[in-house]
């Protein structure tokens, strides 16, 4: 019987027949809300795979974009705040974005272009180093070592060099993660014979994206102008100010994004299921280095060293540190020492050991962090500390730092070459004259703070105001 038999024959003669009728005409309405409710869903998602063009009628659409409070939080009260045309476009974010989720570039001739899928199909294979003078097909790692590097090549050559000296080092992995294609630093890592090396290269760089987001637009604020200036202005991120009325800057902002993407990056591609080359436990120590960094020969011995001194004494580190920034005196004296405290940015952030597991509650965190109005991703990670995760971090220290720093100009260095030959002259006078204390039979805690937790004194530096630098930061998270 067809529909409109069976609708003809719902003639309401009796109470009961009624009652059947008005069943089955809701049937019938719910059938028909329900496939208008699926075709809107396809017209919708055919609009966002089409890159449809967005336009604001309301600013209150930007609900999911909104600016950063003055206590460096994302403020849902803020969401109106600005005329719309201080907004940008949520075509150019989607299009961002759809770099990372698919791997798709813009079919227009760009100078990039090339670069971004050689990038991406780079990052997708992630081939090994040295498999040949380290055969077999699923090794054991006893550490991942993870470098972070930019454009310092000098700097780089000096760590490898450190690195070729280390003992153990054959049975680490040593994975360099790049911001920046350049021939010489490829050069450098090809001369790595002493280990298994990778590298991988962050695809949303200055090099990629030199004149948009993340990169720097021409059409941006610039870090100075006031706030009724932007406005006048009408630049893209006029309502998106730091707690200090200064915009964002592209170079400074590039280092937090890097950072973060690198952790999840590693933790699921090398450290988890996803990457079948290695065997890996959740007690595998991940060192973090920069390109400035320089290794004593013992710094992984010192470093299992410590991990053993953690598990057996049962202190609940969830940092080891091989470095500091300070001057020690008497290196001989404290080559077995530790000693253990809450985690703190500026003095914990050098040579930093962790394991998967302190990893994940680390990527747990990623609003709090992504959130945060400060550039640098040490003071980010000290509000994760504080405010996101159960309990303050602890961190046990090296007394006798085996991680150095050679970079002494720093981020913010605006002056010519700045090389490391007077680092390298310095250290290796250090290491001949401590040489006989290298290599300790056992570590020991000889200092230990009898508070672990409160808040430290946070300095909130700014610069990460910026929306679009908040919810790219969040979407490697849900789309690495």
């Amino acid at each position: 019987m067809t529909m409109e038999l069976q609708w003809r024959s719902c003639v309401p003669h009796t109470r009961k027949r009624d009652t059947r009728c008005q069943i089955h005409k809701c049937r019938i309405v719910f059938v028909l809300i329900a496939i208008l409710c699926v075709w809107l869903v396809l017209v919708y998602m055919n609009m966002l795979d089409n890159n449809w063009k967005v336009k604001y009628s309301n600013v209150s659409t930007m609900k999911y974009f909104r600016p950063l409070s003055r206590s460096g939080n994302v403020s849902r009260s803020m969401a109106t705040q600005g005329p719309k045309w201080t907004l940008f476009h949520l075509e150019k974010f989607q299009k961002w974005i759809k770099y990372f989720t698919t791997g798709a570039v813009p079919a227009a001739p760009n100078k990039t272009v090339d670069l971004l899928k050689r990038i991406l199909q780079h990052n997708g294979q992630r081939p090994l180093l040295n498999v040949d003078r380290f055969p077999g097909t699923r090794p054991i790692y006893s550490v991942i070592i993870v470098v972070q590097v930019h454009s310092r090549v000098q700097h780089l050559g000096l760590l490898i060099e450190s690195l070729r000296q280390v003992r153990g080092i054959q049975e680490a992995l040593l994975v360099f993660s790049h911001d920046l294609v350049m021939e010489e630093m490829d050069h450098l890592v090809r001369q790595v014979d002493f280990c298994r090396a990778m590298q991988i290269y962050f695809p949303f760089s200055r090099q990629i994206f030199p004149e948009e987001f993340p990169g720097h637009d021409p059409e941006d604020c610039e870090r100075d102008s006031s706030r009724s200036t932007a406005l006048r202005l009408q630049c893209n991120n006029a309502a998106y100010a730091d707690r200090y009325g200064h915009y964002r800057e592209a170079k400074y902002t590039q280092t937090k994004h890097h950072w973060w993407w690198k952790l999840i990056f590693v933790y699921r591609y090398v450290l988890g299921s996803d990457w079948s080359h290695s065997i890996v436990s959740n007690t595998t120590p991940v060192l973090l280095l920069e390109e400035d960094h320089y290794l004593f020969p013992d710094a992984l011995h010192v470093l299992h060293a410590m991990a053993s001194l953690n598990k057996s004494q049962r202190l609940n580190c969830d940092i080891l540190c091989l470095g500091t920034y300070d001057l020690v005196q008497d290196f001989a004296g404290r080559s077995a020492e530790t000693e253990t405290a809450s985690w703190h940015a500026t003095q914990h952030n050098m040579a930093m050991v962790l394991t998967p597991v302190v990893l994940s509650r680390m990527l747990s965190c990623a609003d709090a962090f992504c959130s945060h109005d400060d550039y640098n991703w040490d003071w980010s990670l000290q509000v994760i500390s504080e405010s996101c995760l159960k309990g303050h971090f602890k961190v046990m220290m090296a007394r006798a730092p085996r991680a150095h720093h050679t970079g002494s100009c720093g981020m913010h260095h605006r002056g010519g070459a700045c090389s490391p030959e007077p680092q390298r002259a310095r250290l290796t006078n250090l290491l001949k004259s401590v040489s006989h204390s290298l290599f300790p039979a056992e570590m020991r805690v000889t200092l230990q703070s009898q508070k672990i937790g409160g808040k430290v004194a946070s300095i909130i530096n700014g610069g990460w105001a910026d929306v679009r630098d908040v919810e790219l930061c969040r979407s490697y998270k849900r789309h690495v």
